[in-house]
């Protein structure tokens, strides 16, 4: 916990979009999602009126997602809201920005794998450089030339 306290900075998150992704492989599709959106229906609700009789017509990711990740469009405009219609390859995709959250520090327990390794390649530094001062290091140059 000390070598976390030690290096908070090391161990932050990126800005966050909070909110809901659509994507959908018709455009049609996602223009009613967009018409939806601005009327204020909810996400849940979006998902239920437009995949009906079992079929997927859109598909609704919601949650945080940091400012770069794949799941959110490149070039999208960031500001609360509802967001123009991307096309991508092969899809449309809108999303619905509830909120951007700043950059913070995560929570021990968000980053603990990433610690404990960061604080095992610390002690492995130190016990190199220590053996390092503690003992010399002799090369010899026969068995070398006959090892190349």
């Amino acid at each position: 916990m000390a070598f976390y306290e030690k290096n908070l900075n090391k161990y932050k998150s990126q800005s966050q979009v909070n909110g809901a992704i659509f994507t959908s492989s018709q455009e049609d599709v996602i223009n009613q999602v967009s018409e939806l959106l601005n009327q204020g229906v909810s996400p849940t609700e979006i998902k239920e009126q437009i995949n009906t009789e079992g079929k997927t017509n859109v598909l609704v990711t919601l949650g945080s997602f940091d400012i770069d990740s794949t799941e959110l469009p490149k070039n999208i405009e960031l500001k609360e809201g509802v967001s123009e219609i991307y096309k991508g390859d092969t899809t449309f995709t809108i999303v619905k920005i509830n909120f951007i959250a700043p950059p913070r520090i995560k929570s021990f327990n968000e980053v603990k794998g990433r610690v404990m390794s960061d604080f095992q390649n610390e002690l492995e530094k130190e016990w190199v450089k220590s053996l390092k001062e503690k003992y010399t290091v002799k090369v010899n140059e026969k068995t070398l030339k006959k090892l190349k």
